[in-house]
């Protein structure tokens, strides 16, 4: 099934992308989203969203269809997921 994907800040840097339609099997979840987006966009990413377990680091958020979801969310044909990078500022 395809998913869209929206990346913002530091992700849209390292994907050179702010936005691509992903192919996922039927049964995925969020966080198979996210590791297929470091299959196709490499370590340089998977070092940015990942921490030294392989998961999701918790300074990230997950959303679908502008929900906050957590990494075992199922995703449907359509839906759009967004890693939510970590915000700083003033």
């Amino acid at each position: 099934m395809r998913v869209r994907t929206l990346y913002f800040a530091r992700l849209r840097e390292l994907t050179g992308r702010e936005s691509e339609e992903l192919e996922v099997p039927e049964s995925a979840v969020c966080i198979d989203v996210v590791r297929e987006l470091i299959r196709a966009h490499g370590a340089r990413l998977a070092a940015y969203v990942l921490d030294e377990n392989g998961e999701l680091r918790r300074s990230f958020a997950l959303a679908i269809n502008g929900r906050k979801v957590g990494p075992n969310e199922p995703v449907r044909e359509g839906d759009t997921v967004v890693i939510i990078p970590p915000i700083s500022g003033g």
